[in-house]
């Protein structure tokens, strides 16, 4: 039940929102069951002051097109340039988080869907994304503005617009600190009820979020780099072989790989479906786009 009335208030604030607020009222933040994550206190920059940001941003090359995959490390990595750049006394670059139903309640499967990067005319699916967000000043108008380059490479996005890009009117969302990285969840959950009695828990629900986050270690710089070195993978290994007639046998293999535990599989060099020799150059290109991310993340 209290489930359930968390997401009428999810939704309920998001038809608020897509009717024409505007600017984030923290009121609206900690939708998530019982948890209270700080949110960021955003100051309104002009326009012109987010369009620079975004472009010094964009300027970095960092990888978008694995969309459902280390979005967390991207949000990571972003919002602590951004803090870098965004210098307002008092001020700070915040996040904003989006979860379907598939990770926010045992009783629906469904997830957030858009258009897939990565392989045209497919759409990908999956549980959770997260993304920068800063306050902007337009005249008149005050917005908060994600910052989402695997949404919109061009521009910052209306947040109520972003949540719409993920094709799910049942997810549910919150605001953080830009601190945050990842969030705690329970697995093994069963249902419990005379409601409930006799119900099978699919495989679809491995885990269920608990609604708190959890700030990264100060003295780990390898999650973060790592994450985008490994986006930075799934996007060679659709350029470099997929695309290429001469690995068409193995066309399917390496699409599969491009998922999360598949490429860990290719570094670990544990996996028995691709040639030795692409394996050899995955493994070697991974860590070279490690140690540049690793670079580029301590860089003050």
């Amino acid at each position: 039940m209290k489930m359930r009335f968390i997401l009428f208030v999810g939704l309920l604030a998001f038809s608020i929102n897509s009717l024409g607020q505007i600017r984030v009222d923290f009121a609206e933040n900690n939708l998530m069951s019982n948890a209270h994550p700080f949110g960021a206190f955003l100051c309104p920059i002009v326009k012109e002051k987010a369009d620079s940001l975004f472009n010094v941003i964009a300027k970095l090359s960092i990888p978008s097109r694995h969309i459902n995959g280390y979005c967390e490390s991207r949000a990571e990595f972003i919002a602590r340039k951004m803090s870098l750049i965004y210098t307002e006394s008092g001020c700070d670059v915040g996040k904003i988080w989006a979860f379907a139903p598939s990770i926010s309640t045992l009783v629906s499967n469904k997830k957030l869907s858009t258009s897939n990067p990565l392989f045209d005319g497919e759409k990908v699916t999956w549980g959770y994304h997260v993304a920068p967000i800063i306050s902007v000043k337009n005249g008149d108008r005050t917005d908060t503005m994600v910052l989402d380059l695997s949404f919109n490479s061009k521009k910052l996005i209306e947040y109520h617009k972003w949540l719409g890009m993920m094709h799910c009117k049942e997810l549910i969302y919150t605001f953080t600190d830009r601190n945050y990285y990842l969030f705690y969840t329970l697995n093994g959950l069963q249902l419990t009820g005379s409601k409930f009695q006799g119900m099978t828990i699919s495989e679809e629900f491995p885990k269920i979020i608990t609604g708190h986050f959890y700030y990264p270690m100060p003295s780990d710089f390898l999650t973060v780099p790592s994450g985008i070195a490994y986006n930075d993978l799934a996007c060679y290994l659709v350029d470099k072989y997929y695309n290429d007639a001469q690995y068409s046998d193995y066309k399917d293999d390496i699409k599969e790989k491009t998922k999360l535990n598949s490429m860990k599989d290719i570094i670990a060099r544990k996996d028995t479906t691709l040639p030795k020799e692409m394996i050899e150059d995955c493994v070697n290109y991974y860590y070279e786009r490690l140690k540049y991310w690793q670079s580029l993340y301590t860089k003050e």
